[in-house]
């Protein structure tokens, strides 16, 4: 018997069902990888990057995320062909006592997604109030959305640079993602338990030794708007408003607070136009409010390098990481205690944690969850889902990964991930013209449900022999949720297109598609999808390349066209990490049971978690 037929008994038998266990046994572990990053220089890439992102609106259902979503294509100098995969599959009610092969999906091509004419009364019609009439809904299904989408692209392509169906798309689309883009900035606005920018104004700033000079190119109405909120002065009248001007702004001990104040009032006007989603039903904004929020997120984008300056000065770093600290730990504390804490007096607050960076090297854990294993937090952390919200940060900023290590780079991210609609608008118009005379065709594809496996009574029992210290049999709890992240599962929308793309290369030749095949996802990709684009690279003459991963472990359906040596090598790799997670607890159980802190402290792997950034 080999190895992999040894290993497959020990576990379930099967090397799909195995995979599906183990992903749902480690659901929100995160693997200690670095995070990778969407490859800016690969074009293609980029622009199907861009297009995930404008098919991102929420609706009444799921305000914070529309439908999980892949885009891929084949781009030549004759034809754009699109292919989009729908959304993260679930699995079939019905229970089946061995792991089945998923059915085929199914590949819909989209035959009016070049309906120019159509495109352009959407842009003439955007302003117009909600109606049950095909241009004017609430919600739109991926589908509809990205047929319209396309067949807007299809009128602007035909159109001179400067027509205003270029505006009436941003404000179309900024009116449909209205609901995702509250979420956004209401996110923005309380993670820190307060504005960001009030949190800042506590900073001591006459530290400030220089000051500071940026210049920004702008015209008279825009400069005009910046002095409602900012300390600059109102200008004279201008001969021709629309010249853009390259203006100087200086940010000294003396306005850095009203810098601030601007920053703030500008926000909350903003969130006054995109309110969060509530439980009831929300407005759609007016067509007015629709064009005064864009151009507030435009003047946002241009003065960037302003805020940037300010996030640069002594202090600011320490204390959005404070005010980071602060909320984590009362989260933690109303976890524990079922009671909100509003303020520090009424809780232990953390020490200061400089001095325990050697005791947590001794311990070693390298494998954590969204949090540190402990008990409330791998609750947090089991509970992380793939299917919450998208993440759009990076279309906005280049270096996502090295500001996400630092909570004055984690406070930009969160700024300007409201501005990723308008970036991703912006990319697209500015190449539109590239796209005259192209045949386009847009593809939907729908992967099929998987059948449902019944679990083996005798798993748990495997599971403890081989996983000691996971605690599988001593707590029903933890079993409990690895059957119920189990029950939910998915196809990943990624995964299902490259499993589609290979099938096909199999099938009729690597001439089917182009060598390099860029897969597109609204949010960056789980480690099992960076893994299993790793694993068909290194066997298949195609080359997927996916936008960057987190490195997040989800319950994970293999899709139905993977072959099975690639799955075994997914099931050993998922063994490992699993293995270290057993070890990972049984260092945290001995390190416990000599932990001579204060029952009131915020634990030792909690904070330390928080100092590195590492916490969701």
């Amino acid at each position: 018997m080999s190895s992999h037929d040894e290993a497959a008994v020990i576990l379930t038998g099967n090397v799909r069902s195995d995979i599906i266990m183990l992903s749902s046994l480690l659901n929100g572990q995160q693997v200690p990888r670095p995070t990778v990053l969407r490859d800016k220089a690969n074009e293609k890439l980029s622009l199907l990057t861009y297009i995930s992102a404008i098919l991102t609106i929420g609706d009444d259902s799921s305000p914070l995320a529309h439908s999980v979503h892949a885009v891929s294509g084949r781009i030549n100098p004759t034809a754009i062909e699109c292919l989009v995969c729908a959304q993260n599959t679930g699995q079939t009610s019905e229970l089946t006592q061995t792991t089945a092969i998923p059915a085929p999906g199914e590949l819909e091509e989209i035959l009016d997604a070049t309906n120019s004419t159509r495109g352009a009364e959407l842009l003439k019609r955007w302003a117009q109030d909600v109606s049950v009439d095909e241009f004017h809904q609430r919600n739109y299904t991926l589908r509809d959305h990205l047929r319209d989408i396309f067949q807007i692209l299809a009128h602007l392509r035909t159109c001179n640079r400067n027509d205003p169906a270029f505006i009436a798309f941003n404000y179309l689309i900024h009116r449909r993602a209205f609901r995702k883009l509250g979420w956004c900035i209401e996110e923005f606005l309380t993670a820190w338990g307060d504005s960001p920018f009030i949190v800042l104004q506590e900073v001591d700033f006459t530290t400030m030794e220089t000051s500071h000079t940026v210049e920004i190119s702008l015209a008279s109405p825009e400069y005009e708007w910046l002095a409602r909120y900012f300390p600059i002065q109102a200008l004279e009248s201008s001969e021709d408003i629309m010249i853009r001007v390259q203006y100087q702004f200086r940010i000294d001990f003396d306005n850095v607070l009203k810098w601030l104040d601007g920053f703030h009032r500008f926000f909350v006007r903003l969130r006054t136009i995109f309110p969060c989603p509530s439980r009831g039903a929300m407005n759609v904004p007016s067509s007015k409010d629709v064009e005064i929020g864009v151009n507030f997120i435009r003047l946002l984008v241009l003065i960037k390098p302003i805020i940037k300056i300010i996030l640069s000065l002594p202090g600011a770093e320490a204390k959005l990481l404070g005010a980071e600290t602060l909320q984590r730990a009362k989260k933690r504390a109303k976890k524990a205690t079922g009671k909100a804490y509003n303020a520090i007096e009424d809780f232990s607050f953390p020490p200061p944690l400089s001095h325990l960076e050697t005791k947590q090297r001794q311990e070693g854990t390298s494998v954590r969850a969204k949090d540190e294993a402990e008990d409330g937090d791998e609750d947090e952390a089991e509970d992380w889902d793939e299917d919450e919200a998208d993440d759009l940060s990076d279309l906005v900023e280049r270096d996502s990964a090295s500001k996400a290590q630092t909570a004055t780079g984690r406070m930009l991210l969160s700024m300007y991930s409201v501005a990723a609609w308008k970036v991703s608008v912006d990319y697209l118009s500015k190449r539109i013209n590239k796209f005259f005379g192209m045949k386009l065709t847009v593809h939907f594809y729908g992967c099929s449900p998987a059948p449902k496996t019944k679990c083996d009574p005798q798993l748990k029992a495997k599971l403890d022999r081989l996983f000691p210290n996971m605690g599988l049999t001593n707590e029903q709890r933890k079993f409990a949720k690895m059957l119920n992240h189990w029950a939910k599962a998915r196809v990943h929308a990624e995964a299902a297109l490259m499993g589609w793309a290979f099938a096909q290369c199999e099938a009729h030749g690597p001439q089917f598609l182009t060598n390099d095949v860029a897969i597109a996802v609204s949010k960056k990709c789980c480690y099992l999808c960076w893994l299993l684009q790793e694993k068909l690279n290194q066997t298949s003459v195609l080359q997927f390349s996916l936008p960057g991963t987190h490195n997040g472990i989800f319950a994970w359906i293999p899709p139905r066209e993977i072959p099975e040596d690639i799955l075994f090598q997914l099931r050993d790799e998922l063994l490992k990490v699993l293995r270290e997670v057993d070890r990972s607890h049984s260092r945290q159980s001995y390190a416990a049971s000599n932990d001579s802190e204060d029952d009131d402290e915020v634990p030792l792997g909690y904070l330390l978690s928080l100092k590195r950034g590492e916490g969701g």
